[in-house]
């Protein structure tokens, strides 16, 4: 039946099989003529030469109807989501259609407060056809439209289930990402900027003639300081899971090894106190008339190995680490000071 009102179909061009089931459903269980209706995805809608946006832009103006499919690439799709909001602003009658999984609950904020239709169910469907005949003047004949309506919906749900559907990510996945994405940005501007550091340090060093100049130029271009403490601060992190104090024994079972005499503790701490606790978390071990690191123990393992670039570190750049450390912190470096650790610690974290 031709009809001066014309309906447009609102949705994504990835549900075209859904909107062109919803077309013919309207057009033969209506019997509203073709012509008064507008979808993009149709064939011969929008002519060779002719504006995509333009045409949608005009069409919508003329429409008296506007339904909306409301899928899940629906809502993924930055167009659809400027039709649906001039479709609002618009015009006085629009019809959203939910096209699941999408649900009720997540109808965007803007829809509130709009009686919504879900494609799959038999009574929504009626109230659509209830609606579009009155809007469009025309009559209802029940028995065409209910053979063209369960004919439609016994091939919609196997059509929604085939459609393509697009990626989501949940808010705290997009927090954590977005995280995630922030601290590597961060390390990418520092790492340039370490880069650029080094290349400065690179161009100079070119110019220098001996031995003496590289070192005072590796000295005054580095913080050998805050690289210590940066081999030194998981070295701490670990350390807290000790009992209080366990670092005052450690140093000393380092530099010893074995330990039988422990008046050359100089410290306030319960040294029999901690040396008990120690044995209870099997930390330290008796063993040839002296007490041992348990190098068995998992925690004591992994202290180690933390150990073992520092150590590395300190024998290679043991002479820049002494005077940069006088002349920039005022510290004393000495290995064997008990003190010289606390202080670095203390200072560091």
């Amino acid at each position: 039946m031709e009809n001066n009102k014309r309906i447009f179909i609102s949705h994504c061009s990835k549900d075209k099989k859904v909107s062109d089931e919803l077309v013919r459903l309207l057009q033969t269980g209506l019997d509203i003529a073709r012509g008064s209706f507008f979808c993009s995805s149709l064939p011969s809608m929008i002519g060779n030469g002719f504006s995509f946006v333009s045409n949608i832009k005009d069409n919508l103006k003329d429409a008296t109807i506007v339904v909306l499919l409301l899928s899940r690439n629906y809502f993924a799709s930055q167009f659809c989501l400027e039709e649906l909001g001039a479709s609002l602003f618009f015009k006085d009658i629009v019809i959203p259609i939910v096209v699941p999984p999408v649900d009720f609950s997540e109808l965007k904020a803007m829809l509130s407060g709009i009686q919504s239709s879900e494609i799959t169910k038999s009574i929504d469907l009626d109230n659509i056809a209830d609606e579009i005949s009155k809007i469009m003047d025309i009559g209802i004949n029940m028995g065409q439209w209910s053979g063209e309506r369960d004919s439609f919906l016994r091939k919609i749900i196997d059509i929604v289930d085939s459609l393509e559907k697009p990626e989501f990510v949940t808010a705290n996945k997009y927090a954590e990402l977005q995280k995630e994405y922030d601290y590597q940005k961060r390390m990418i501007i520092d790492l340039e900027y370490k880069n650029q550091e080094k290349e400065k340090f690179i161009n100079e060093l070119e110019k220098l003639k001996n031995a003496s100049e590289v070192l005072d130029l590796r000295l005054h271009s580095s913080d050998f300081f805050e690289q210590l403490m940066n081999y030194c601060e998981p070295i701490y992190k670990e350390l807290t899971k000790f009992i209080d104090d366990f670092y005052i024994l450690l140093y000393y079972f380092r530099k010893f090894d074995t330990i039988n005499d422990f008046s050359i503790i100089q410290s306030s701490v319960d040294i029999e106190f901690l040396l008990d606790e120690s044995l209870k978390n099997n930390y330290i071990i008796y063993k040839d008339g002296g007490y041992r690191l348990n190098t068995f123990n998992a925690g004591i393992k992994k202290l180690n190995k933390l150990f073992e670039p520092l150590c590395l570190f300190i024998r290679d750049y043991k002479d820049c680490l002494e005077e940069q450390l006088w002349e920039k912190y005022s510290i004393d470096f000495s290995l064997n000071d008990l003190g010289f650790w606390e202080r670095c610690l203390n200072q560091s974290f």
